[in-house]
């Protein structure tokens, strides 16, 4: 999205709506503080209540940005909250799972290391070139966050690692990949980046 139709988005009078995109977003970190809590009491020791709120919290993921843009008020605030709170809900149900299944930690730390590291290069690159933290949103990087809780849901069900775990690592790697090529291709710092082949065409001639 252009910094001209964020302008343009920021001009239009709120609605009585206006909360609901924000109010979401918070709400995804509470139920990733309702997932830790459980974590340690273990009133569901089949782990079904945190596969529950798990995919309650990526469901105010898929519906935050859904709001903003029927509201039209995506600005570039809002997707930067959005990009920390959706890290923050990671990271607290990594925790939840650690303390649940503590079998799995070997896995998850490895998987969670690897991404850590990917992101830290990704946000890097912009840092260095644009002094902003990346916020591309590719098309790529959600179908790899589906990926990854649809992971961290089975370990809470199932503590096993299977195909779901290589499979889902693999699309990390490229997910980040393209992210960083994204970062070092485009000409100025923009958000909402369909993938790397869309930048590819627009410095065509």
């Amino acid at each position: 999205m252009t910094e001209e139709k964020l302008a343009e988005q920021e001009d239009v009078p709120p609605s009585r709506l206006a909360w609901l995109p924000r109010g979401l977003i918070q709400s995804r970190l509470v139920l990733g503080l309702v997932i830790l809590g459980e974590g340690f009491v273990k009133l569901d020791p089949s782990g079904l209540f945190q596969a529950v709120v798990l995919v309650l919290g990526v469901a105010t993921d898929v519906f935050d940005g859904v709001a903003a843009r029927k509201l039209k008020i995506s600005t570039e605030n809002l997707r930067k909250l959005d990009s920390r709170v959706d890290i923050a809900f990671f990271l607290l149900s990594v925790a939840g799972l650690l303390v649940f299944r503590p079998g799995l930690a070997g896995p998850v730390v490895l998987l969670g290391a690897l991404l850590a590291l990917l992101e830290l290069a990704v946000h890097t690159i912009s840092f260095i070139r644009f002094r902003k933290e990346s916020s591309t949103h590719h098309y790529l990087s959600k179908f790899f966050s589906l990926f990854l809780f649809c992971l961290l849901g089975q370990f809470f069900l199932l503590p096993e690692v299977t195909w779901l775990y290589w499979l889902t690592m693999g699309l990390g790697v490229v997910s980040f990949v393209e992210s960083g090529l994204i970062m070092l291709t485009i000409p100025r710092w923009r958000m909402d980046i369909r993938s790397w082949w869309d930048v590819l065409k627009e410095r065509r001639p």
